[in-house]
């Protein structure tokens, strides 16, 4: 019985070395986590793209969308003005040059109308160890400048410009949005010329997130659509314990648990 008691103790140290003193518990600063947000480097610094026709990244003051959009919501990508979503390079989903249309050109260049689904994602590890201390939990807030335009008059076909959070265990997969091209009327689209994101996602374990965006184009000529990505961040604090500590008390009492049993073999406890 006494081998079984110092048994059951010493497991209760370890698990306790697993669990948090408040007292130790610390929160620190975490730096940017997302790489390349604001696409100064091209896609292979941090991102992957679905493809390197119809997911692009274009540089200050190119207009993709010059025609094809109703009134006031042209050139939303474009930055000659201050009512547009950014003021230097960008990620463009589902247009590969010119206006976002099937019809004529732009200084030489023929507008192309895209078809299918094109995404544009980054894997994002939050480390169960970061600066020296073991991490119990992440609270970071996560935000980004999208801008979605383009021509639809189809009642019956439309285009869903989507972003989601992917992340392990019961996090699951999350949509931050998801924009369809045809509201109210056919021929209006859904114009979100400049809508900052921006959310706090509290209690974050540590692993591995995915930040994915998607565009999926319909087939009809009538509805053509492009997304425009910009300026991403995910950063925070960190609740921390002390990991030397916990490492030491742990490493003590699964080393007694050992001992005992070896003793017991022996039969040098009663």
């Amino acid at each position: 019985m006494k081998a079984q008691n110092f048994k059951l103790a010493l497991l209760g140290l370890a698990i306790g070395a697993l669990s948090v003193n408040p007292a130790q518990a610390a929160t620190i600063d975490v730096e940017e986590l997302i790489t390349n947000g604001t696409f100064d480097k091209d896609f292979a610094t941090g991102w992957a793209a679905s493809d390197a026709t119809n997911v692009n990244i274009r540089v200050q003051n190119n207009q993709i969308n010059a025609a094809g959009s109703g009134g006031d919501q042209k050139n939303v990508f474009d930055s000659d003005d201050s009512r547009y979503f950014t003021t230097g390079r960008f990620a463009v989903l589902g247009d590969q040059a010119g206006n976002i249309t099937n019809t004529g050109t732009t200084n030489g260049v023929s507008n192309s109308i895209s078809t299918g689904a094109f995404t544009l994602s980054q894997t994002i590890v939050l480390a169960a160890i970061y600066g020296s201390k073991a991490v119990q939990s992440y609270d970071l807030t996560l935000s980004f400048k999208s801008a979605f335009d383009g021509s639809d008059s189809d009642e019956h076909a439309s285009d869903t410009f989507t972003a989601t959070l992917s992340g392990p265990g019961a996090f699951g997969t999350q949509t931050l949005f998801s924009q369809t091209s045809f509201t109210p009327t056919p021929g209006t689209g859904s114009q979100q010329d400049n809508v900052p994101y921006s959310q706090l996602f509290s209690g974050l374990l540590p692993g591995e997130y995915i930040l994915a965006f998607s565009l999926v184009e319909s087939a009809s000529e009538k509805t053509n659509t492009a997304a425009g990505i910009d300026d991403l961040s995910f950063s925070g604090t960190a609740t921390v314990v002390p990991v030397p500590g916990a490492v030491w008390l742990l490493g003590s009492a699964l080393a007694g648990i050992s001992i005992i049993g070896r003793r017991k073999q022996r039969g040098e406890l009663a």
